[in-house]
């Protein structure tokens, strides 16, 4: 159900700056839905049922229309559903695009195919997730540590675009996090060590996304001759 979200809800950012950084065009909207309309249908869908006594329960009402298709999940489908294949199929066409029509723009098809190793590896992170015996009662965790990854490779990717410059596209990070859990997935090794490791990549990868984002900031100010924290003099401010 999580892999089924992800393609329109996390990775679509990726997708996008993939096409912009081979064919040097910036789109967020393919064919008649962008972006931000894509989440803004997903997330009303979602949010919907705060406004009914049901709450989540919502989520599980039937939907008629659709019964003669339940022999296609092999049960009666609900609002939820509705929902969760909309965000599905959008997703993937909204990044399948994406991706075609940047690897079509590269001059370098290896290039292109490396370029994409950090988009798919976050797939693999989630997937392997599955066997962590943490998954399914800690499922937002493991979609966070694997969130943080593609958001950190992401901006990188934008800064690359924008340089003109080539991005090498093999990082550690989805081999770490996958041998964490296989670790995890042996049973081998107690909760709290396991803990400790996933702490332990979770934190040096956001340190690593911390220190980038302070040197992308930090040298536009320093380009743009404006401080960090401009403090206005209290006497000048009376003044005025």
């Amino acid at each position: 159900m999580m892999m089924l979200l992800v393609p329109g809800v996390m990775s679509a950012h990726y997708s996008i700056e993939y096409r912009s950084h081979f064919t040097h065009w910036h789109i967020t909207v393919i064919g008649l839905i962008g972006a931000t309309e894509q989440l803004v249908f997903v997330q009303a869908g979602t949010l919907i049922n705060c406004f009914f006594d049901e709450s989540n329960g919502f989520m599980n009402f039937l939907v008629p229309q659709l019964a003669p298709y339940s022999y296609l999940i092999g049960r009666p489908i609900t609002i939820g559903d509705c929902i969760i294949t909309f965000a599905f199929v959008t997703g993937i066409h909204f990044n399948s695009a994406n991706i075609w029509a940047g690897f079509r723009g590269a001059e370098d098809k290896g290039y292109a195919m490396t370029t994409l190793l950090p988009y798919c590896s976050f797939f693999v992170m989630l997937f392997c997730s599955s066997y962590s015996r943490f998954w399914t009662s800690h499922t937002y965790y493991f979609v966070i540590m694997s969130g943080l990854f593609l958001t950190y490779v992401t901006g990188l990717l934008n800064l690359h675009t924008m340089a003109g410059m080539k991005m090498n596209g093999w990082f550690y990070e989805p081999l770490l996090f996958c041998a964490i859990v296989y670790v995890d997935a042996t049973q081998n090794i107690g909760n709290s060590v396991i803990i400790s490791l996933y702490v332990f990549y979770f934190l040096q990868t956001l340190v690593k996304y911390l220190m980038f984002m302070h040197g992308v900031i930090g040298q536009l100010l320093e380009h743009l001759d404006i401080p960090f924290v401009h403090v206005k003099p209290v006497e000048k401010s009376k003044d005025e």
